[in-house]
């Protein structure tokens, strides 16, 4: 199959956010894809690609551009570095360069309209959510690969503020992850309970936290395959049929 492919630039009000697009000839609907906290690399283009290739439209930002100055961050291997970037993009933050990537979207001819998907892996997997709950008229369906840190005992915990949320939520937890515990598991499931939340869970045997990505230490490809076979039949049932009507 024949993608376009580009590179463009979106403006946000903290600036110029970098962005990798992809689309099929004929593309059901939108998605945009959140990197994990190593930021956009070979691995997550060739993602985006895939996406493409499954009949979706992909925007996939660099988040890290408010950081970057007159350069782009890619593929941080330094964990200090990697925490200090992955700091600045708060939920609120992350809302709004999503918002900037459906408004570019729409502005292309060859985007379809309607309603729109998100997919993140580990730190994108969290603000995937976060921005669902942002963006509750835009969003309409979740994937949300191995994220981190989704119920903590803070008071900004995204388990908190679930209450606006209209997506379906495909939740691919690792087995055992350091970063979700099985306390905070139950947490999170309480939550998404109690807010009438339309979703499924699953934990995938054998994997760990960062299971979902080629080329990562901790990839799995058993589980990432059928992370991203669930995460495609979401998109295709939650967006096709409305996209297409739209």
């Amino acid at each position: 199959m024949t993608l376009r492919e580009e590179r463009i630039s979106i403006g946000t009000p903290d600036g110029e956010m970098p962005a990798f697009v992809a689309t099929p000839e004929r593309p059901v609907a939108t998605l945009v894809l959140l990197m994990d906290g190593m930021g956009m690399r070979p691995a997550l283009y060739d993602q985006a690609r895939r996406y493409a290739r499954d009949g979706f439209y992909v925007v996939m930002p660099n988040l890290f551009y408010r950081s970057a100055g007159q350069g782009q961050i890619e593929n941080i291997t330094d964990l200090d570095r990697m925490a200090e970037l992955n700091a600045v993009i708060t939920p609120e933050r992350c809302a709004q360069d999503v918002a900037a990537c459906l408004d570019a979207a729409a502005g292309d001819p060859a985007a379809p309209k309607g309603p729109a998907g998100i997919i993140g892996y580990c730190m994108g997997g969290r603000l995937a959510v976060t921005a669902a709950q942002a963006l509750p008229d835009r969003i309409a369906a979740v994937a949300s690969l191995h994220p981190g840190f989704m119920a903590t005992r803070a008071e900004n915990s995204p388990h908190r503020h679930l209450d606006r949320i209209s997506a379906r939520i495909y939740f691919g937890l690792p087995e055992t992850d350091p970063y979700l515990s099985p306390s905070a598991i139950e947490r999170l499931r309480t939550a998404l309970d109690e807010n009438r939340i339309d979703y499924e869970m699953e934990q995938l045997p054998g994997s760990t936290h960062g299971y979902g990505v080629p080329g990562n230490d901790d990839y799995h490809e058993p589980a990432a395959e059928r992370a991203y076979a669930r995460s495609v039949a979401l998109f295709r049932e939650r967006l096709g049929a409305k996209a297409a009507a739209g």
